[in-house]
């Protein structure tokens, strides 16, 4: 999910993170404290056709992102050659107006919404590890999710190492809305590069809504938050 973001969204919005805020609204009565099905959300989030638009202020100017998840069906991982299912990511962002700028990925996966690799801009990323996802968390839960090596092409032995990337994964409330967090954490030769956390709202048996917020961090910088609410 949040990992499916960074690669298809990353390069569009990097360069716009000096300043930014998020908005406000949301439901009136409080949501249920839990049981939350996270591990639902989770495989949703990757096998459900699904889409949200988010908008913040950057620099006194609208930032208007839109993303599409389209499930593909049965594939085989570039890398590998390993059988998966496919899911396609597509990321459009626009500044007030302007010309957009749109990147896409595709991710690959096993099983319950187990990722095994992502393809993007013709380099590839192994997840090395993905950990269970309970199904009974409650608001303010998380935990660690996955890790990723990313590498210089899709080439198997003949590519080079060019990063990491460390997930983890929490359950939110704000504006009233509960939120499914994926946070990802990228890293070149042990120096954090950016942070990225996508947020999509969920029911308790994990099935997703409408309502999202994204949140990019780089190093020295203030978030940029842009949501639907």
């Amino acid at each position: 999910m949040n990992h499916t973001l960074r690669v298809a969204c990353g390069l569009a919005v990097a360069t716009l993170l000096a300043s930014g805020c998020g908005g406000g609204g949301g439901g009136e009565d409080p949501p249920p404290n839990g049981p939350y099905d996270i591990a639902s959300a989770w495989q949703n989030s990757q096998t459900t056709a699904h889409d949200y638009t988010v908008s913040g202020n950057v620099l006194g100017q609208t930032l208007t992102l839109w993303v599409e998840v389209a499930p593909a069906g049965a594939s085989a991982y570039p890398r590998t050659g390993a059988a998966a299912n496919r899911v396609d990511l597509s990321a459009t962002a626009r500044v007030d107006g302007g010309a957009p700028a749109t990147t896409t990925a595709s991710i690959y996966y096993t099983g319950d919404a187990n990722v095994i690799g992502y393809v993007a801009d013709g380099s590839c990323g192994d997840v090395t590890t993905q950990l269970p996802l309970p199904t009974n968390a409650s608001i303010g839960a998380g935990g660690s999710l996955y890790d990723t090596v990313h590498y210089s092409d899709c080439t198997l032995g003949g590519s080079t190492v060019v990063g990491t990337t460390a997930a983890t994964w929490s359950l939110e409330l704000d504006a009233n809305i509960v939120l499914f967090c994926v946070t990802t954490a990228d890293s070149q030769g042990g120096t954090l590069l950016l942070t990225t956390q996508e947020c999509v709202e969920i029911a308790q048996n994990g099935t997703l809504r409408d309502d999202a917020r994204v949140t990019l961090t780089a190093p020295g910088e203030p978030p940029l938050v842009l949501d639907s609410y």
